[in-house]
């Protein structure tokens, strides 16, 4: 991957996330699962793969915390670090397996992956709130309904799989078109 495909998509990575506080974006509805579960499924460097979405993340974090007045760190970082370097790790090995290039199991680990990051997210936020109730009932209701006076936590995950998917296609569909031109350009170039 050169610079400006790389900056590209950290570019993105970043702008899809702020779009539900800047641009009227769904919310979570964003390329960084796609990202690094594509980028490492696609690119050759896996560095890249895993950087990406992090720094993409990071960057994103800093800009949204700001803007709510929140901390500009916290612990619920780390987990979402972990989340996307895991995913990460996912797509690498479906590279390695000669999966990663096939549609079908892009699409299963595109919906391995939301599911991944908001159930241990979602987790996270249960294990650590005193607004939740302890115990299974408290945990589904931090995976299912949340907190009252806030959007059910489901309709979150919904948001997050459909972007998941929509990017990791759009990605998909890049790679492959980009494949085709450069077999086309090997074909087409005269031999020396």
């Amino acid at each position: 991957m050169t610079f400006w495909p790389a900056a590209l998509l950290l570019l993105l990575g970043i702008l899809s996330r702020l779009g539900a506080a800047f641009f009227g974006w769904p919310m979570h509805v964003n390329a960084l699962t796609a990202i690094a579960l594509c980028g490492a499924m696609l690119m050759p460097r896996h560095v890249w793969a895993t950087l990406l979405p992090l720094v993409a993340l990071w960057t994103s974090d800093l800009i949204l915390n700001f803007h709510y007045g929140a901390a500009l760190t916290d612990a619920g970082m780390l987990v979402r670090y972990a989340c996307l370097a895991l995913i990460a790790f996912g797509g690498w090995r479906l590279q390695q397996s000669g999966l990663g290039r096939r549609f079908l199991p892009l699409m299963l680990a595109s919906v391995t992956a939301s599911t991944l990051f908001y159930v241990v997210t979602n987790t996270w936020v249960w294990a650590l709130s005193a607004e939740y109730p302890a115990g299974l009932g408290g945990w589904w209701m931090a995976l299912t309904s949340g907190l009252p006076g806030y959007p059910p936590s489901w309709t979150f995950y919904r948001n997050a799989l459909a972007g998941d998917m929509a990017f990791s296609v759009l990605f998909f569909a890049c790679a492959r078109l980009g494949e085709r031109s450069a077999e086309r350009s090997l074909v087409a170039s005269p031999v020396h």
